[in-house]
């Protein structure tokens, strides 16, 4: 049997960040519905969600991201902005860092 490679902590915060904020729209119409409670515990998900990106932003700054990597990491700064009203809804922070534009990988870098 194959053995599936190992995600490394940059991919697993990728994919997590990714279903978070695909689930934006769901959750900002669902939002008055819920207690506050639930509120809270969905604010504070958001909150280390954002925090772990900064360790994605730090790996593509400091040029240690794949271009696989830093493409994810583009979208969901893309979606990020287009989701801004919602997020602003929601009183969710984004931190600056996260939304500063990514320089293009050089070409011909190989994948780490």
């Amino acid at each position: 049997m194959a053995q599936t490679p190992e995600l490394s902590t940059t991919d697993n915060i990728l994919r997590t960040t990714r279903l978070v904020v695909d689930d934006l729209e769901d959750v900002a119409s669902l939002w008055s519905t819920w207690s506050e409670d639930v509120q809270a515990d969905y604010t504070l998900e958001w909150m280390g969600v954002m925090d772990h990106l900064t360790y994605v932003t730090d790996q593509v700054e400091a040029g240690a991201a794949t271009p696989g990597q830093i493409a994810a990491y583009q979208r969901i700064q893309d979606d990020l902005r287009v989701g801004a009203d919602i997020l602003r809804m929601l009183e969710w922070h984004v931190p600056p860092e996260i939304l500063r534009e990514v320089a293009a990988p050089p070409s011909g870098r190989a994948s780490i």
